[in-house]
């Protein structure tokens, strides 16, 4: 998943946290109550995680700040792995930009989304 919304922390969080991978680096986030609630309320919290991707979010390669890096990252996944399918998340500025140019919401899941 490429997340180009440099405030699209909550949904990486979430994710891993859904799927075990937060509390496997991170034991105090484990899949419960405990760590669900610690993970809520710490959140852009000193102590918790800040409201950005970083280098403590597991998995996470970049930071960049701008949403033209998510496009150029996922689209590079693609192209060195054909058959990796790439989520590539990107804030409304950019899919007004691409549906001004011509491309509509179906195209644009299908055509960048692999």
């Amino acid at each position: 998943m490429v997340v180009g919304p440099g405030h699209g922390a909550p949904a990486v969080l979430a994710s891993l946290w859904l799927e075990g991978s937060l509390g496997h680096f991170w034991p105090e986030y484990s899949q419960n109550m405990s760590g669900l609630r610690r993970l809520i309320t710490g959140f852009s919290t000193p102590g918790g995680f800040p409201s950005h991707v970083s280098a403590e979010t597991p998995g996470s390669i970049h930071e960049g700040g701008e949403l033209g890096y998510a496009l150029s990252v996922a689209y590079g996944a693609v192209m060195d792995k054909p058959d990796l399918v790439v989520t590539c998340i990107v804030g409304g500025m950019w899919l007004s930009f691409l549906q001004s140019q011509g491309m509509t919401s179906h195209e644009i899941q299908f055509r960048w989304g692999g």
